[in-house]
């Protein structure tokens, strides 16, 4: 009885490792779909490992930033980024941009490399990814959190990592 159950356990542990690597698979194939290949990117674990070289711009409403973000990062809310003050970073400054997987901080950051800055780039996958890596969010009070507003049931198909939140 004792084998049957360990065998048990071990058979329903491979299949969510099996699930969990087919729903990463999906996510890699939606993202590849909505990315531009002239978009700089930089991967969720290269910005955890020199995350201090960058300036962290979370383009996602406050209501979103307001439940997690990456620590340190400013706000620049997608539907008035056009009005957002960019001259107070140099055209040189090293930028990484994120929403939830990386469509609207892709557009700003074209829009900013049209701005003359060079050195910025999308983080791929979002913060949807940051968390699926369980890498550390804060919410709205500095606290460590590890929830994420996912916008919709929809979207947040893709969290597979944290608490969603709508």
């Amino acid at each position: 009885m004792k084998y049957f159950t360990l065998s048990l356990m071990l058979a329903f542990a491979c299949q969510l490792s099996t699930l969990a690597q087919v729903e990463n698979k999906m996510y890699k194939r939606f993202l590849k779909g909505i990315y531009d290949k002239k978009t700089p990117t930089i991967s969720c674990d290269s910005l955890y490992a020199t995350v201090d070289k960058y300036i962290l711009l979370d383009t996602r409403s406050e209501d979103e930033y307001r439940v997690s973000h990456i620590n340190g990062a400013q706000l620049i809310d997608y539907d008035t980024y056009k009005d957002y003050d960019f001259t107070q970073y140099k055209k040189d400054t090293t930028i990484a941009l994120y929403c939830s997987v990386g469509w609207r901080s892709q557009e700003i950051t074209q829009y900013m490399r049209q701005l003359g800055f060079n050195n910025v780039h999308n983080v791929y996958g979002g913060i949807f990814e940051w968390s699926n890596k369980t890498l550390p969010l804060k919410n709205i009070k500095g606290e460590d959190t590890d929830s994420v507003h996912v916008f919709s049931k929809k979207w947040g198909y893709w969290l597979n990592n944290g608490i969603k939140v709508y």
